[in-house]
C-alpha cells in the first residue's frame, strides 16, 4: 500500500504523518488499498485564522473512493471526521454486489 502526502501551505511534522498512517491502517483492515492519495491545505481566514481542508483519494479495485473535509480547525479533528467518511463509503463499496462475466454468460445462456 502506498501512502502519498502532498500538502498546500503546510508542513507536516512526523507527529501528523503517525496520525494519517494511523488512520489508515485502521481502514485497511474492511479493504486493502492500492494506494492512497491525501492533500493536506492550509489557508488563513482573518477572522478564524488557519482553516485546514483534507482531501483523501482511496484507490481500490475498479474504483476511487473520495472524500473531504473542508473548514477543520485543527489537523486532527478533521483526521478523525475524515475517517468516519471513509468508513461508511468503503464499507458501502465492499457491500455492494458484484456481477461477474462468468454470470453474464451464464444468465445469457439460460435465455
Amino acid at each position: 500500500m502506498n501512502i502519498h502526502i502532498s500538502t498546500n501551505n503546510y508542513t507536516t511534522t512526523p507527529d501528523i504523518q503517525t496520525a494519517i498512517e494511523y488512520h489508515i491502517q485502521k481502514l485497511s483492515h474492511i479493504v486493502e488499498p492500492l494506494a492512497v492519495s491525501i492533500y493536506v491545505h492550509q489557508n488563513t481566514h482573518h477572522k478564524k485564522g488557519s482553516i485546514y481542508t483534507i482531501e483523501v483519494d482511496y484507490h481500490v479495485p475498479k474504483k476511487i473512493i473520495h472524500a473531504q473535509v473542508k473548514n477543520a480547525s485543527n489537523v486532527r479533528g478533521a483526521l478523525d471526521v475524515l475517517e468516519e467518511k471513509l468508513e461508511r463509503q468503503i464499507k458501502k463499496y465492499k457491500d455492494k454486489p458484484r456481477i461477474t462475466i462468468h454470470r453474464i454468460r451464464y444468465w445469457n445462456e439460460k435465455r
